[in-house]
């Protein structure tokens, strides 16, 4: 072994190498059956390997007639790096063959399964690129590799869209849809699509807008459409009249989290307008007997512990009012949690919306006019429970792609990284992802 200068010299001499000259270890140590390795060299200091290879087959087949040729018309250098051992760069040196074509006579250049064409990396040193990509930035992957981060960008890509291939029957039939804010104060937001049934994302959209998602879902072809069951939202209007256009056999569920989180918002403004007034009163300690109360009416029941239910207790004595209110919001939240039948759902929900307006309450008002509006759908989370706590594990893992990235600039970047972050498992995307670069 020798000390290899820093461009390797091609292959002299190509036809005049016999079976003898291959290196038969090395060869079966490179693992590409289309290569022959005649020899390598290490240079110790730069930490690189180098294999001379010479090709395999003695023929090729022409790419327009696809007839077999051994009519050797020109020898071309080639040096393509491959997947990284020891800790070292691994480099090929071969002479890529151009053939004639005794049919059609014209000349061609001989493809490889192993590399891609005019490439200087191997398949499967981009690949491994792609997956290193995963769960890292560009420019950490291009230092750990001593690669340019804009190349490291493009194989990424590249690969990303290879992975992206769809049949029929892997089609989701529940959709879950939620928007995450693309910049932070800007009302700028992004529509994440996901298939709830594999917890996976399909796609994002650039903007929450009505005409956005009717358009998305007319891109579809007309069986995925037809497939699509169940659409889980959140109580924002335009997602109910994009579905009802372009899905009317779709059911359309409101999400229950949701629906309790609008609750707790009209439930804190209350609390927060009735502890202002419990203030004022002339009680001594009154203050510091209050410190806390605000979270401990808004938390779940069953998930205080002995100090806060003492707190909760205190609540009950000092305000009539706010017990009633805390009373009203368990009361709401245990129909989700322990009933399964719709019907009996329904009149369980009746039953608590006369209540609340018996109560007097003008700050529960807004909330039971969603409910009414919103009715059909609420009550169809009672059929399959389906909700959309999936999505909302899907956004946390996309705000961590998009803080590990310092932000995107570019929406089409981010959302290529998304879908292929959380697409599950590379062919887990749809048909329509081809339009990724």
């Amino acid at each position: 072994m020798s000390i290899i200068s820093t461009k390797p010299t091609p292959i002299k001499n190509y036809e005049t190498h016999t079976e003898s000259d291959v290196d038969e270890t090395a060869t079966e140590i490179l693992g590409l059956r289309e290569f022959l390795v005649l020899s390598y060299d290490i240079d110790e200091a730069k930490k690189e390997y180098i294999f001379h290879c010479r090709i395999h087959l003695d023929y090729a087949i022409c790419p327009r007639c696809r007839k077999v040729s051994e009519d050797i018309h020109q020898y071309k250098y080639r040096c393509v790096r491959d997947v990284s051992c020891f800790e070292s760069k691994v480099y090929l040196v071969f002479d890529i063959r151009r053939f004639r074509c005794p049919k059609c006579h014209k000349v061609f250049t001989e493809s490889l399964d192993s590399i891609s064409f005019n490439q200087r990396y191997t398949r499967r040193f981009e690949y491994m690129v792609y997956r290193e990509c995963l769960g890292q930035t560009f420019q950490d992957v291009a230092r750990k590799l001593d690669m340019n981060w804009h190349t490291v960008e493009r194989l990424f890509y590249e690969k990303a869209c290879e992975q992206f291939q769809y049949s029929a029957k892997q089609f989701p039939q529940i959709l879950g849809i939620d928007e995450i804010s693309n910049r932070k104060g800007h009302k700028q937001y992004l529509l994440v699509i996901s298939d709830l049934q594999r917890n996976c994302v399909i796609d994002v959209l650039p903007d929450r807008l009505k005409e956005t998602l009717v358009k998305w879902f007319c891109s579809l072809p007309a069986w995925a459409r037809e497939n699509i069951c169940v659409v889980s939202i959140d109580l924002w209007e335009p997602y109910k009249q994009a579905i009802q256009e372009a899905l009317p056999h779709a059911e359309i569920v409101a999400d229950r989290y949701h629906v309790m989180k609008n609750l707790n918002s009209v439930l804190d403004k209350a609390q927060r307008a009735m502890l202002q007034v419990l203030k004022r009163l002339p009680i001594n300690d009154i203050t510091s007997t209050l410190k806390g109360f605000r979270w401990v009416l808004l938390k779940n029941q069953d998930n205080l512990d002995a100090d806060e239910k003492h707190k909760l207790a205190s609540v009950y004595s000092l305000s009539p009012l706010l017990g009633k209110l805390h009373q009203l919001k368990e009361r709401f939240r245990s129909i989700f949690e322990h009933i399964t039948d719709r019907k009996q759902a329904e009149r369980f929900l009746q039953a608590w919306i006369c209540e609340v307006k018996q109560f007097g309450c003008d700050k529960l008002l807004p909330f039971v006019k969603t409910l009414e509006r919103w009715w059909d759908h609420i009550l169809n989370y009672f059929n399959q429970g389906i909700t959309n706590g999936a999505v909302e594990g899907i956004n946390n893992r996309v705000k961590l792609i998009k803080r590990r990235g310092y932000g995107y600039r570019n929406v089409t970047n981010f959302r290529n990284r998304i879908i292929t972050e959380i697409s599950g498992a590379g062919p887990l995307a749809l048909i329509y992802h081809t339009n990724l670069r």
